[in-house]
């Protein structure tokens, strides 16, 4: 345990100073040695040390890194301080590591009489936030799923019809990048961006070739449509808010055979992304709470839009267009990388 291993440090700290106090003055080679272990011990302390600190403020990482800082800094400053007065007076440097052994020992005494309270009130703390997440999870009434990457693979199917609908009209080679770089918006947005003069024409086109080409996506992922009648099996309410336009979303809920269970579709905008305001949208036409709901989603935009909502995020990084790490590093309530995994958890909260 970690608390254990640091206490079980500063005794060994401890006893090397204690040790170093008696033979420092016996040669340089003494010195030397016992410099090096000062020095590994002292920086063998702050991993463990920082690891107390992060498990502490898990709620706030970022904070808790910045205090772990600015407490060392702190400690190096007061050492040197004292470390200073006490040659000045002429404590000599045997003196100094009688100080620093009793510092430690201090350190150690302080660690085992905390020891136990504090880990009492991690393991509270721990089983409170279990309970609380138990709870949560047995009121989830509604799934609100995003679209594209998502229910299906159908990333590569819009940059491929986006291709084959704006370049004849804008006299250029596209690249995927400069395509996907336009998302957020409908298909509108991206047409807006790269050909506003062709605007109807482009809109026109793009809606024929994404239909043609949906051979490339036929059905959703393995797995999405037995999680939605699981979900319907057990009277949850379904719902899709994504930022694809009206007649591009219900050509694909068509082709996947999926329309029929969802019970609110809120879709996108070309004059922006409408993501937070169709998250609420749904949960005022179905009556639910956020608190009852859960919005899955493929991209970092998805979390930060579900936030904004008050509603939990669940990160789909099943699809090959997804980024886990990226996801994971935006702190999303859940990740998964596999359907079977996303559908065991709706398994146990629903």
């Amino acid at each position: 345990m970690l608390t254990k291993r640091l206490a079980l440090f500063l005794a060994a700290l401890t006893l090397l100073f204690s040790t170093a106090s008696i033979f420092i003055s016996l040669s340089s080679v003494t010195v030397f040695v016992f410099s090096f272990l000062f020095g590994a011990g002292v920086f063998g302390a702050v991993p463990l040390l920082n690891a107390k600190f992060v498990i502490a403020g898990k709620e706030a990482p970022a904070l808790a890194g910045t205090l772990a800082s600015s407490v060392f800094n702190l400690a190096n400053a007061i050492g040197a301080a004292l470390g200073a007065f006490l040659l000045e007076i002429g404590a000599g440097f045997e003196g100094l590591t009688w100080i620093a052994a009793g510092l430690t020992a201090f350190g150690f005494a302080l660690t085992v009489l905390t020891y136990h309270k504090e880990d009492q009130q991690l393991f509270t703390e721990t089983e409170s936030a279990k309970i609380k997440k138990r709870r949560s999870m047995n009121m989830l009434k509604c799934i609100i799923f995003d679209l594209d990457g998502t229910l299906g693979n159908t990333l590569p199917l819009c940059v491929a019809a986006f291709k084959k609908a704006i370049e004849p009209l804008a006299g250029r080679v596209l690249s995927d990048q400069e395509i996907i770089d336009t998302f957020g918006p409908s298909e509108g947005g991206t047409v807006r961006a790269l050909i506003s003069a062709h605007y109807d024409q482009g809109i026109e086109d793009y809606l024929k070739h994404y239909r043609d080409l949906h051979g490339m996506c036929a059905a959703p992922f393995e797995g999405i449509t037995e999680v939605l009648d699981f979900a319907k099996d057990r009277n949850v309410r379904l719902a899709m808010v994504t930022g694809k336009g009206a007649r591009s979303a219900e050509v694909t809920l068509d082709i996947f055979g999926i329309r029929s269970y969802f019970d609110v579709i809120e879709t996108g905008s070309p004059e922006g992304p409408r993501k937070v305001q169709g998250i609420r949208n749904v949960l005022e036409q179905l009556g639910i709470t956020s608190a009852e709901t859960v919005y899955v989603g493929d991209v970092p935009s998805d979390i930060e839009a579900s936030r904004e909502a008050g509603v939990p995020i669940v990160s789909a990084a099943w699809a090959e267009t997804a980024d886990p790490e990226l996801l994971r590093s935006l702190q999303p309530d859940q990740l998964f990388t596999t359907i079977q995994e996303f559908k065991q958890y709706i398994e146990q909260i629903v």
